[in-house]
């Protein structure tokens, strides 16, 4: 399969970025910001880490950590490694921490497809944010599959280049993306909703910003899952006249804190 900027090798699920192509561009400068990940001073940065005002970013031991949460404030959790961090809600219930709860089997593996999850993670991190709650998003590390999940989710929800996100997470967590095949699909996932570039950087914009494109590192879309199909059902009531005052979702293009 082919497409702008990128092959996939259908026997090896691998992919290549064409030579100077905006794909490879993007993928060479994010490779420059990882490079110093392994000499990253760690000092002061054992997290748990807040990326947004509704997101912070953690690994099992904050996730097991009931007391910090309840001092953060989580009201919702996404578990990305459940087969290694055995929580659940009735778990934090049973702690008198009350949450909604979300796992994703995810593998940190160089042949996983951690864009096939991206599509009910960011649903899930959208009610989260609807609610006025904060959410924990955690894997086994904090390094590569929740690092994963929300660079692309800060991505389309701050209509940011896939190298200005990751500075901004870097700066923030210091060691992320270890797995160099989930910085390729970032690339794939950056090319897919336009965001190589950041924008109010560039002259023409292939689409205008609106709802985030999700395919799978085959270039497949990804479904909808059952909340979204949900508020889909709701907008088209809505529009029919049937039903008033539905929450329409919001992609802001600047967040407090938020800096480049």
């Amino acid at each position: 399969m082919r497409a702008t900027g990128w092959v996939t090798d259908t026997a090896d699920d691998g992919i290549t970025f064409e030579e100077g192509t905006p794909e490879k561009r993007a993928l060479s400068q994010v490779q420059v910001i990882l490079e110093g990940t392994a000499e990253k001073n760690l000092v002061d940065r054992h997290g748990p880490w807040r990326l947004l005002n509704h997101i912070v970013l953690g690994d099992l031991f904050h996730a097991m950590d009931v007391v910090l949460l309840r001092r953060v404030g989580v009201t919702h959790v996404l578990n990305l490694s459940p087969q290694t961090v055995k929580t659940s809600k009735s778990h934090y219930a049973a702690s008198r921490l009350p949450v909604e709860y979300k796992a994703v089997w995810a593998e940190d593996s160089m042949d996983y497809d951690i864009l096939r999850d991206l599509r009910e993670c960011h649903s899930f991190l959208d009610r989260g944010r609807k609610s006025g709650g904060i959410v924990l998003v955690h894997c086994h590390a904090g390094v590569n599959r929740s690092v994963s999940v929300l660079i692309s989710y800060l991505m389309v929800t701050l209509q940011r280049s896939l190298a200005e996100v990751v500075q901004y997470v870097y700066e923030i967590r210091g060691i992320i993306l270890t797995n160099s095949k989930f910085v390729e699909q970032l690339v794939l996932f950056a090319s897919f909703n336009d965001l190589l570039q950041s924008p109010d950087r560039r002259e023409s914009s292939k689409r205008k910003p609106g709802r985030p494109v999700y395919r799978d590192s085959q270039g497949r879309i990804i479904p909808m899952d059952e909340s979204e199909e949900e508020e889909e059902t709701h907008k088209l009531i809505a529009a029919s006249g049937l039903l008033v005052d539905v929450e329409s979702p919001v992609y802001p293009s600047q967040v407090e804190g938020y800096s480049v």
